[in-house]
């Protein structure tokens, strides 16, 4: 598997969730998603509870306007980063093959969507209409670990049809705005699959 695909991915679920548990070549791991108030509360809990002799090494490298990872580890070990690869590196060392690459990777469970999801500079752009807002809706798919452009629309419940599929949201946005210019817009057709077998069952 692409490891840019692994990395999209956990990068995506930090906007979405507030942590979740993954197995990466066979390592599980729990992430708990932090944004810059959960790494300021997390470094003042640990102050408050060790000696004033103990340094903490490390922390000071941390980004806190970037998506900040804490992951446990098998081993017990406990990992804080922005780097979805360091993370990557600590599964790749504690798999039995040591392979540097990724051989597997899957979203075990996740817990607690944030209240307010955390959004991309592109969406704001869009939402504010500082750049041209495409008649397509776009977002990220998880089940396909790729940003999706819905273009038909389902004729019983109005899902999503007749999908898209880019690997970056950049490219999406792209194509999105390239069909509104083209004059087309999503169409309602044919029922999916799903709701077909529900209304037919």
């Amino acid at each position: 598997m692409e490891k840019v695909k692994v990395i999209g991915f956990v990068q995506e679920a930090w906007k979405v969730f507030q942590s979740a548990a993954f197995e990466i070549n066979g390592v599980s791991l729990q992430v708990a998603f932090w944004d810059s108030e959960d790494f300021s509360q997390y470094g003042m809990d640990v102050l408050e509870s060790m000696d004033d002799s103990v340094e903490l090494i490390g922390l000071e490298e941390i980004n806190h306007d970037e998506p900040i990872f804490c992951c446990i580890l098998p081993d017990g070990m406990q990992l804080i980063t922005n780097s979805v690869e360091d993370i990557i590196e600590q599964c790749a060392a504690l798999s039995p093959s040591h392979d540097q690459g990724i051989d597997s990777f899957k979203l075990l469970d996740v817990n607690d969507v944030r209240p307010e999801p955390m959004y991309s500079k592109l969406w704001h752009q869009v939402e504010s209409g500082e750049i041209e807002v495409p008649e397509f809706n776009f977002y990220y798919s998880f089940d396909e670990m790729k940003w999706a452009i819905p273009t038909g629309i389902c004729a019983l419940a109005g899902c999503d049809t007749k999908l898209l599929y880019f690997d970056s949201e950049q490219e999406a946005y792209d194509h999105a705005v390239k069909l509104t210019q083209d004059g087309q817009e999503p169409k309602i057709g044919e029922p999916c699959a799903a709701c077909s077998a529900e209304y037919y069952d």
